[in-house]
C-alpha cells in the first residue's frame, strides 16, 4: 500500500489521501515524485492533503518535505491556487507548523479539522474562481 493516494475529487480539486501507515523511505519519495507530477500535469488546482489518519512524520520527513516546497516553490505557484490541509489531531497541526518552519508555503493555504468541510470550502472556491485569472498576491 501507498503511503498516500491521489485522485480527483471534481474538476481543478484534487485530494491527496494519506493511509496512515507504509511510510518509509520508498514510499515517501514516490509521495514526492507523484506529488511533482500532479503539478506538473495541472493549473489552477485547489489541492487537499486528508491527514485525518497520520498520527506522525518523523523530523527526517519533515526535513525532506521542507526542503521539497524550497525546491519546488515556483513550480506550485504556477500550478496550485490554494492546498487545505485537513489535520484533526493537535499534534499534527504541530507537525504541520515544524514543516513550514523549515519552508514558508508556496501559496495560501487553510488548515482544517475534518474532510467534508474542505471538500465544501475547495468546491465553493473552485465555483467562484471559474474563468478569473489567477493571482498569488492577493
Amino acid at each position: 500500500m501507498a503511503y498516500a493516494s491521489f485522485t480527483e475529487h471534481a474538476k481543478g480539486i484534487m485530494l491527496v489521501s494519506f493511509n496512515g501507515d507504509q511510510l518509509n523511505e520508498a514510499n515517501f519519495s514516490k509521495y514526492l515524485s507523484d506529488l511533482k507530477a500532479l503539478y506538473e500535469q495541472h493549473k489552477k488546482l485547489i489541492v487537499i492533503f486528508d491527514g485525518s489518519r497520520t498520527t506522525h512524520l518523523p523530523n527526517h520527513y519533515r526535513q525532506r518535505m521542507g526542503h521539497w516546497i524550497a525546491e519546488h516553490k515556483s513550480l506550485v505557484r504556477e500550478s496550485c491556487l490554494l492546498q487545505i490541509f485537513v489535520i484533526s489531531s493537535p499534534l499534527m497541526r504541530f507537525v504541520l507548523q515544524g514543516i513550514f518552519l523549515i519552508q514558508k508555503p508556496p501559496v495560501s493555504f487553510k488548515t482544517i479539522s475534518n474532510l467534508a468541510d474542505a471538500l465544501k470550502l475547495a468546491e465553493e472556491i473552485e465555483s467562484s474562481l471559474i474563468g478569473l485569472p489567477v493571482d498569488h498576491n492577493v
